[in-house]
């Protein structure tokens, strides 16, 4: 295997040697853990190459990790909630050109995108749904009115308007 190769021939193992063996023991036990998962995707995949392997890797999250029953909440992309199911859902950030991103406005393609995003966001809700733009927002270094003039996404015209119920918007920053 590719993988075990290339850290028996770098000296990999021996690196990840510290003063503190417990912490050496744990990182070389992370190493063993991520040759495994190699072994098993090419066990049990029809795709082959580090490539699908890392692919496959990046879908899984300490999220799929979780206790079911505890109360708590998360905070994730659209990404990660792939796949999920919660009581729950708030999606923030529905303004034009944050959702969809404005590099995907004048794309076919990368808003359909954005759009499927949306919705995998959307439908990760079993029971309830908060939609949420901001007319005014703090990004980085600079404040103002959202792109587009703060403008809802047009992914939230998209959906019928009889399963919305909308509050007024403040237009004022606090």
């Amino acid at each position: 295997m590719l993988i075990r190769l290339v850290i028996e021939r770098t000296g990999y193992l021996a690196s990840l040697q510290t003063d503190d063996e417990r912490e050496s023991a744990e990182r070389r036990a992370n190493v063993e853990e991520l040759v495994e998962a190699a072994a098993a995707f090419a066990a049990g995949s029809a795709e082959t190459g580090v490539a699908a392997y890392l692919a496959e890797a990046a879908l899984l999250t300490d999220v799929d990790r979780l206790e079911e029953g505890v109360d708590r909440v998360l905070l994730l992309t659209a990404h990660n909630a792939k796949g999920l199911e919660f009581d729950a859902v708030a999606i923030a950030g529905l303004e034009e050109g944050l959702l969809p991103h404005a590099s995907a406005l004048d794309d076919p393609k990368e808003l359909e995108e954005e759009r499927r995003l949306f919705y995998v966001a959307l439908t990760r809700a079993r029971r309830d749904v908060m939609l949420s733009a901001a007319a005014f927002r703090h990004r980085f270094t600079a404040s103002g009115y959202s792109a587009a003039g703060g403008q809802v996404s047009r992914f939230v015209d998209e959906i019928p308007a009889e399963v919305l119920e909308r509050d007024e918007p403040m237009r004022e920053p606090i």
